[in-house]
């Protein structure tokens, strides 16, 4: 900030900071503030949003310790422009800074209060949305503006508005200039515009494409002198003219809209190559502040061929009738400037006279041109503009039912003594509208099963007061599929509408598929008609989806062998282009929205869901269903996720985690996984496809597609399922052991289920505290297992199976069951209290085995089973990497030296197998000890480094505390410190807990 007036002399330097990458910053002078609006991307690549800042000016300019305020806009808001005061008249008292960007056809205005003392008071209000002549980007706001002599395209940065949004107090009025670039016929072309009152209801003043031949002129720049006078500068260059530098001006007498004539400032005579396709970023045009009449202009061109060897050019003009005095007079403008009336009718636009140089003398209007049948009337005549502002009068041009019909131009006068000047309006007269109708269908598309019917309500709307009988036909019916109105004719009331109820009945023996169903209306010589998408699914057989407008997202109503959303109601994200999805987001009450960035089928999309038995039965509570999802993954597909949920409430979801599926490839695939059918009626499943990130239901990545398909479900045939908790079972000799076994209920099941034991090593007899039982409809009852084995029992491991039968249907479940002999070598099984593998026998040593711990977390192809396998779950592993080849804790073993049960006071042996990466001198093993395994704290026993990569084990020894529950901690790290649980994307961490004399 510099500390005078002089730009050679001394600076006060200030720094803010931003958490994400601050990109594309522009910058502009408020009375009240410094205002700056940036594209903000996380990590430097993600686009999250423009940010606009405030920076305190008063303090800044006093040299003093200064603040900022900013509000981080949303995806949808980017090149965020603020508005920059021209002139020495300021803006009123307490009057925010503006904020403009475009949409669709549409300027949207922001409003930034910014309160320092009380940062909290500070607003940002908006959008008003002001509507626009359509236009279209240039280049797609790509890259597409040709150059000579090569085929290297310069970039249009059309994406965005152009920098200034320049600001002007004329006294009588506010204004704000800004422009773009705009595809105008085989080139581009500057569109600019005047917004007068953005305090109020904004105005579009004026408006107007500035492409006077076919070539490309972009990356402009506007601004406005005292007078009103208005230049814009921009680029310019084509197949023949190397990239340039050019104006355009308007003087405030000049028709409304308009431009003069353009001017070169500077010729190109080369140009740019190289694969260097940016250009410029932006140009501006400012007004100097000495005399507030003189325009500068600094624009980018090329004098040579060649790559990073641009040129600047700086030019300045002035327009002749600014800063003097001349003769009081006045312009004349009309707005619209185009109106079209039928016969019988009548139509207006605002007539504006606007003071020049102090005139504010009464001027008569009048019209003239005015086609035979046609009258005009003044609201106000004659008007008086105070001296340098401006008065209005509404025009009303009226057409009789016999007016002459065709277009015509209207000459509009104003005249003050011998002062005379006139605008044009182009007036259309129509033939008067003849009566008719329209007709529609809503829902669009009906679904109905061999045997069932569907409807929709088909509308005639009467246009112009048609109040005639309309007869309703359907033709394009399907074979077995018949058709009838509830209401035939129908006659809507004049500028009205009736409806009847269009209900479409499918036979047991229809034939299936997708049809198009003709709706037609005719009333005498009209006819006009509509089109229905009719599914005739089977009603066993697998059912297509249609869209919900209810639960907004595609639902198959009837219960069969699975659902099927097809080959178009997902396809796609959100609006991409080219691939636009229908009825996006498709997420059951739009509760979840798409990514909106990247290229259809070159970046992420789920595009097609299907759900079906694996058995070829109906859905059904209990069934096995393999849910299969067609995405298209991006050529870095291993960054690339599919994770996928179910519901068993679609009316109102809670997500379940079915699992997560790697691509194997990049492009299109079908993903799938199967899952067990809860109870209810309808139920749904989610595809999330992701970039990167980890597994949710509703992820925001600007790259991610989420999407649901609902089903309807049947009851099915009542039974149970059997399960045993724990699942693994250790009992010493001489000693007995528990698992609880419950039988729960599918379908309404309540009968008596008796239990029984088979596989029993010998010396192990098995009892059950309850049996038979008998669980609620829908419920479950349990009885506790009691394993006992005599001194003399067969040690070793064995599968031992639990049956549960009911009449003719039975259920089993299996119980791993490991007999020791005292002392003896144990081996640990899942302790679903803990969370962590336990020996619960004391015994010489506990050892984890070869598959409890194998893996981290859930990496494809080494899901770690029961993860994280630490006490409580009380710390995460890292979800990054790929099995065998980054870091992964596979097994643990402690052991007492002396080879006797292990007791405290003795020294013990603890041994971690592990899969280091690469060489393994980037991992590092870190092992702990606890006294109790019930709260433990930990204790570091030492920090060993792999000696090399791939599989290993890794020891070290400590002396056993008192404690009868204690436990040990592996935790194998990926660079770091040393932690007993440390946050690394590729760490594993895993606790042994055992029994201690």
């Amino acid at each position: 900030m510099s500390t005078t007036s002089d730009a050679t002399g001394t600076y006060n330097r200030y720094s803010f900071q931003y958490s994400n990458f601050d990109d594309y910053p522009k910058m502009s002078v408020w009375p009240d503030a410094y205002y700056e609006t940036f594209n903000m991307f996380a990590g430097g690549t993600t686009f999250v949003g423009a940010d606009a800042c405030a920076y305190n000016r008063s303090a800044m300019l006093a040299g003093t310790a200064a603040t900022q305020v900013c509000f981080q806009q949303g995806t949808s808001v980017g090149g965020l422009l603020p508005s920059d005061l021209d002139g020495t008249t300021v803006p009123p008292a307490g009057s925010p800074n503006y904020m403009l960007y475009f949409g669709t056809n549409n300027l949207n205005l922001f409003k930034f209060h910014v309160d320092f003392t009380t940062p909290s008071n500070s607003t940002f209000t908006g959008p008003t949305v002001i509507n626009v002549a359509a236009f279209s980007p240039l280049c797609g706001g790509g890259t597409c503006v040709p150059q000579p002599s090569t085929t290297q395209q310069l970039d249009s940065l059309a994406d965005r508005l152009m920098y200034r949004l320049a600001y002007r107090n004329f006294g009588s009025h506010e204004s704000l200039v800004v422009n773009h670039s705009v595809v105008a016929g085989s080139g581009g072309g500057i569109r600019w515009y005047e917004i007068q009152n953005p305090s109020g209801t904004p105005v579009v003043a004026q408006q107007s494409t500035f492409a006077p031949d076919s070539n490309y002129r972009w990356m402009g720049s506007v601004a406005m002198d005292q007078a009103g006078d208005l230049a814009v500068g921009y680029s310019v260059s084509s197949s023949s003219i190397s990239p340039s530098v050019r104006f355009a001006g308007r003087v405030p007498t000049d028709p409304a809209s308009t431009l003069e004539s353009e001017v070169n400032i500077v010729g190109g005579s080369g140009s740019q190559t190289g694969s260097l396709s940016r250009w410029g970023d932006y140009s501006a045009m400012q007004i100097d502040p000495v005399d507030d009449c003189t325009f500068w202009f600094t624009e980018e061109y090329m004098k040579t061929t060649g790559s990073f060897n641009w040129n600047t050019r700086i030019a300045n003009f002035k327009f002749p009738g600014c800063g003097t005095t001349g003769t009081p007079d006045f312009t004349i403008g009309a707005s619209p400037s185009s109106v079209t009336i039928n016969q019988g009718s009548n139509g207006t636009s605002t007539i504006t006279i606007t003071s020049l140089s102090g005139f504010n003398a009464a001027t008569t209007l009048s019209a003239s041109g005015l086609p035979s049948g046609v009258t005009a009337a003044f609201s106000t005549n004659p008007v008086t503009p105070p001296a340098n502002g401006s008065a209005t009068s509404t025009l009303t041009l009226t057409a009789s039912s016999s007016a002459t019909t065709g277009a015509a131009a209207v000459t509009i006068t104003g005249t003050s003594g011998s002062t005379t000047h006139t605008t044009t309006i182009n007036l259309t007269v129509n033939t008067a509208a003849q009566p008719n109708f329209t007709i529609g269908a809503s829902p669009s598309s009906v679904l109905v099963t061999q045997g069932g019917n569907g409807t929709s309500t088909v509308t005639v709307t009467s246009q112009n007061s048609f109040s005639s009988a309309t007869t309703l036909s359907a033709s394009g019916l399907p074979s077995g599929v018949t058709a009838a109105f509830s209401s035939n004719p129908v006659t809507p009331p004049a500028n009205g509408s009736a409806t009847s109820t269009l209900t479409l009945t499918a036979s047991a023996t229809a034939t299936t598929g997708t049809a198009t169903v003709t709706v037609t209306g005719t009333s005498g010589s009209l006819t006009h008609s509509t089109t229905i998408s009719l599914i005739v699914n089977s009603s066993v057989g697998l059912q297509t989806a249609v869209f919900d407008n209810t639960l907004k997202a595609p639902k198959c109503v009837n219960v069969g062998s699975g659902c099927d959303s097809g080959p178009s109601l997902l396809l796609g994200r959100d609006t991409l282009s080219g691939g636009t999805e229908p009825n996006q987001p498709n997420t059951i009450n739009s509760s979840c929205a798409d990514g909106t960035s990247g290229t259809f089928h070159s970046d992420e999309s789920n595009d097609r869901i299907v759900v079906s038995t694996t058995d070829g039965s109906t859905l059904a509570a209990g069934k096995t269903v393999k849910v299969s999802a067609t995405v298209w993954a991006y050529s870095g597909f291993t960054s690339d996720h599919l994770d996928l949920y179910y519901t068993a409430n679609a009316n109102s979801p809670t997500w379940t985690l079915i699992g997560t599926i790697t691509p194997a490839a990049a492009g299109a695939q079908t993903l799938s996984a199967t899952y067990t059918l809860p109870s209810g009626s309808l139920q749904a499943v989610r595809a999330q496809f992701r970039y990167l990130g980890s597994a949710s239901s509703c992820t925001s990545g600007a790259y991610n597609d989420h999407d649901d398909l609902i089903f309807a479900v049947g009851a099915g045939s009542p039974g149970f399922s059997v399960s045993a908790s724990p699942s693994s079972v250790s009992v010493q000799q001489g000693t007995n052991a528990t698992s609880t076994v419950t039988v729960t209920s599918q379908n309404g099941f309540n009968s008596a289920t008796t239990l029984s034991v088979s596989g029993l090593p010998s010396g192990v007899t098995a009892a059950f505290s309850t049996n038979p039982v008998t669980p609620p409809a829908n419920g479950s009852a349990t009885s506790t297992l009691t394993f006992t084995a005599s001194s003399t029992a067969t040690t070793g491991t064995s599968t031992v199976t639990i049956t549960g039968t009911s009449g003719t249907t039975t259920a089993t479940t299996t119980i791993s069951l490991a007999v020791t002999s005292p002392g003896s070598a144990q081996m640990a099984v899942f302790d679903p209290t803990l969370k962590a593998p336990k020996c619960a026998t004391v015994g010489s040593s506990c050892d984890s085995g070869a598959s409890l711990l194998l893996g981290r977390d859930t990496l494809s192809g080494g899901s770690e089973p029961n993860q994280p396998n630490n006490i409580n779950g009380a710390c995460a592993d890292g979800t990054s990497g790929t099995f065998h080849s980054d870091e992964s804790n596979d097994r643990i073993v402690v052991a007492s030296t002396s080879g006797g049960a292990m007791t405290h006071g003795q020294t013990v042996k603890v041994t971690a197998t592990v899969w280091a990466w690469n060489t393994g001198s980037a991992d590092a093993l870190d092992l702990y000890y606890a006294a109790n395994a019930n709260s433990p704290t930990w204790v570091f026993i030492g920090t060993i480094v792999p000696p090399a990569g791939g599989a290993q084990a890794l020891s070290a020894m400590y002396t056993l505390p008192t404690g009868s529950l204690q436990a040990v901690r592996a935790n194998f790290r990926y660079q770091g410190s040393a932690s007993s649980c440390s946050t690394g994307a590729y760490d594993d961490h895993d606790d042994l807990v055992f029994g201690v004399n």
